[in-house]
């Protein structure tokens, strides 16, 4: 037998032999949660987001006050915190932009916050924190907007009786939950259906609010996790006189106090809402929630959502504000770096022509002239400056005779005339004493005038 019939058998036992132990293997599927994706942790209403592009608008996201330009494209922004907007002039912008027909979904910021809250100041509306069913304030407890806002998938039950307990038993319980298991146990044993309707059962009534709108049958209820309210004095006091730019149109809220406020200005409209996790990722599923963003948002073609405050890096602001010195700077620093970069091939040497002084070149040439003895052009520049300086100085030298001349030029110089005279006159043939005795009379007549 060869080796061929060797190899073939070998290959079908091992065939047979993995097949035989697939077979026997027996199969199962687990579902495990590893909590929220990156992106949803980055978005905390990313299935907002995912629900309005299933309804074929195109949705913008931003996490900088900054990025929103062209905010006349949209047909809705939402900007789930109010103190977002951290200008005044910000928030000219955006209620210019309202009043030009859109429509702005905001969230007002937490009332223990220090940001100047610009756009509720502008339409005079006041956040605050209700009170529980036995008129405990809730000052110092932020429940339910945290979480939502951190993507906390803490459980909609516990979050429920939170709301009916203190915070210290509410503390100590989340710590016993945690340390025994029996959340994470129960989460795994129900279906996100079946969590949704756990969360419904246990809402109180007192705590629900119901909204109507125009063209929507029936009302709609929606549960906001926290206990802050909104206000406006056109709630309360039916005769408070509106302002001329904007009209208090609709208020709605549970029995601890209004949780939603829409305030009508120009073409546009405003929606306030006391907390804005209702359309979070936690909280939309949850009773009308839904249908509520999809009754607001969907107004248009485009929707941004402003979902974080995030400070724009300093190169981002100059780019903004000053693109003219950003561009300056580079332009500076490529001449810089081409300056300080070593050159390329050989060495080009510079060769200087060495070029005498003037003073050397006058040198040279009052000495030509002085062996040539041609000592009359060397006086003659001197002696002829004096004749112009006079005329110019004296009055009644440059119509006066030759002799008059040497009369009046001696008495201004305070010499004899006979002495100018022969300065005057002198040519060549000097010595070198008589030509340097010359040359000091001629400067002390040229001086004196």
């Amino acid at each position: 037998m060869s080796n061929r019939i060797y190899y073939a058998i070998i290959v079908v036992a091992a065939a047979v032999a993995i097949t035989l132990f697939a077979l026997s293997i027996e199969r199962y599927e687990e579902e495990k949660n590893h909590g929220w994706s990156q992106l949803a942790l980055q978005n905390p209403y990313l299935a907002a987001v995912r629900l309005a592009e299933k309804a074929g608008m195109v949705v913008d996201t931003f996490d900088s006050y900054l990025t929103p330009k062209e905010m006349e494209s949209f047909g809705t922004l939402f900007i789930p915190d109010s103190g977002h907007l951290i200008s005044s002039r910000r928030a000219d912008e955006l209620v210019d932009w309202v009043d030009a027909g859109g429509h702005l979904i905001v969230g007002a910021q937490n009332p223990s916050a220090s940001n100047v809250d610009w756009v509720l100041n502008y339409f005079g509306i006041s956040a605050s924190y209700g009170e529980s069913d036995d008129g405990t304030s809730f000052e110092s407890e932020k429940i339910g907007s945290e979480s939502a806002a951190s993507g906390d998938d803490s459980g909609p039950d516990s979050q429920v009786e939170a709301d009916e307990r203190p915070f210290s038993e509410r503390l100590e319980k989340h710590n016993q939950q945690i340390r025994s298991g029996d959340r994470e146990s129960r989460t795994k044993s129900l279906s996100v259906r079946e969590r949704i309707l756990e969360f419904e059962r246990h809402v109180p009534q007192n705590r629900m609010t119901s909204l109507e709108f125009t063209g929507v049958d029936g009302e709609l209820r929606v549960y906001f996790p926290s206990q802050v309210v909104v206000d406006h004095p056109a709630i309360s006091d039916p005769s408070f006189s509106e302002v001329a730019e904007y009209e208090v149109i609709y208020a709605g809220g549970d029995q601890f106090g209004t949780r939603f406020i829409q305030v009508d200005i120009g073409a546009g409209l405003v929606t306030v809402l006391a907390n804005p996790s209702i359309f979070g990722s936690n909280y939309i599923g949850y009773f009308d929630n839904a249908f509520l963003w999809e009754t607001l948002a969907f107004n248009g073609e485009r929707l941004g959502i402003l979902h974080g405050s995030k400070m724009p890096s300093l190169g981002q602001l100059m780019w903004t504000f000053m693109p003219e010195t950003v561009m300056s700077f580079l332009v500076l620093l490529m001449l810089w770096l081409w300056r300080q970069l070593p050159r390329f091939g050989a060495t080009h040497r510079l060769h200087y022509q060495t070029r005498r002084s003037i003073l050397e070149h006058i040198t040279a040439a009052a000495q030509y002239r002085w062996r040539g003895g041609w000592q009359t052009e060397l006086l003659e520049p001197l002696q002829l400056e004096i004749q112009k300086r006079a005329e110019r100085q004296i009055p009644a030298y440059s119509r006066a005779e030759p002799n008059e001349k040497l009369r009046i030029l001696a008495a201004a110089a305070s010499i004899s005339p006979e002495s100018l005279a022969a300065a005057l006159q002198a040519g060549n043939g000097l010595s070198e004493e008589k030509f340097l005795q010359t040359v000091k009379v001629l400067q002390r007549i040229k001086d004196s005038i």
